[in-house]
């Protein structure tokens, strides 16, 4: 599976175009949320989830949404590292 920015040939300073509905629901990838206890992440992360893909997430604190994410199929760090997001279709720092 190729990361996204070879599958567009874009810069690594542009925007990735990308075939959204097809990405989020004809494809599963893995994707990782930065500060993914937040209410935009949490939900997006939810959303990620039930469409079958896998889903990491990492943020400072455990909190209720994170062990409720956790449930849902989230993988939780509770630290920023980029060792938890090897190999990964995108990652999505903030919402």
């Amino acid at each position: 599976m190729k990361p996204v920015s070879e599958e567009c040939s874009a810069p690594a300073d542009r925007v990735l175009a990308i075939d959204l509905p097809r990405f989020l629901t004809q494809e599963h990838h893995r994707i990782h949320l930065v500060g993914v206890a937040g209410s935009g992440m949490s939900g997006l992360a939810a959303l990620l989830t039930e469409l079958g893909h896998t889903v990491s997430g990492s943020d400072k604190a455990n909190t209720m949404e994170t062990d409720r994410l956790q449930r849902r199929g989230l993988r939780f760090y509770e630290q920023h590292r980029p060792e938890h997001a090897p190999q990964l279709r995108a990652t999505i720092p903030f919402s």
